[in-house]
């Protein structure tokens, strides 16, 4: 149990100097090209940064105690891991106007609406959407996140993503079954991309943005589905 807890002690404090020395980085070259200077205290401009534009931090909070070198990673990760709830808030404050499909994912709606010859109606899809809706409020989600949630609704509404949510989580549990039982590598290699897609709920629809993602995450989801008909097994047997 010792040696347990020690490595987990390990992995942590080194995950967390890691992050702090990245973000650090990142924080002083924006600093340096906004204004030019150098950064003098990027512990104090990272608890600045923590704070997405919209938190406001508590005099007395969980970390409060901590000195500004191991404070300001901690507060950074937890508001970088939970800020998206708030566009999600302002998302839920708009009216729902359809996107019909083609909300939850940037990377499908702009080449779909290319191959058919349709890009000249991308902007006004995009304006159905809620991301557009919280931009003109001043939450530009390509800066900022708003969790998976607003990007299924955008198309489907709230109720309908607590549908598709559930469905999420069956086909997780089903993936990772498939996984052990039947030693599938499509069901593993799906398994492992659901919970890419779960650990950024609080942030974005992480699978279905990009290019890369988009195309591996369809295919492998398509491949394991076919690993299961009575054909494959044909061909593979």
């Amino acid at each position: 149990k010792i040696k347990i807890i020690s490595i987990i002690f390990i992995l942590c404090t080194s995950f967390i100097v890691y992050y702090k020395i990245g973000m650090n980085n990142r924080i002083e070259k924006d600093y340096f090209e906004s204004t030019g200077e150098i950064l003098k205290d990027p512990d104090s401009e990272m608890l600045e940064y923590g704070k997405f534009s919209s938190a406001i931090e508590k005099e007395k909070n969980i970390f409060s105690w901590l000195p500004n070198k191991i404070k300001s990673p901690l507060m950074y990760i937890t508001s970088y891991l939970t800020h998206g709830y708030m566009g999600l808030s302002m998302a839920m404050e708009e009216k729902f106007t359809s996107s019909y499909g083609f909300g939850f994912s940037t990377f499908f709606r702009h080449n779909f609406l290319k191959i058919i010859g349709k890009t000249e109606i991308e902007e006004k899809l995009y304006e159905r959407t809620y991301m557009n809706k919280i931009h003109s409020k001043g939450w530009y989600t390509g800066m900022v996140w708003s969790s998976f949630f607003i990007f299924s609704a955008s198309d489907i509404g709230f109720v309908g993503t607590l549908v598709l949510v559930l469905i999420i989580g069956y086909f997780f549990a089903i993936s990772w079954k498939d996984t052990l039982v039947s030693k599938n590598a499509f069901a593993c290699i799906c398994f492992f991309n659901f919970c890419t897609m779960i650990c950024y709920f609080s942030a974005n629809n992480q699978l279905f943005q990009s290019g890369e993602f988009f195309m591996s995450t369809t295919v492998y989801l398509f491949l394991w589905a076919m690993s299961k008909t009575t054909l494959f097994k044909k061909v593979k047997n």
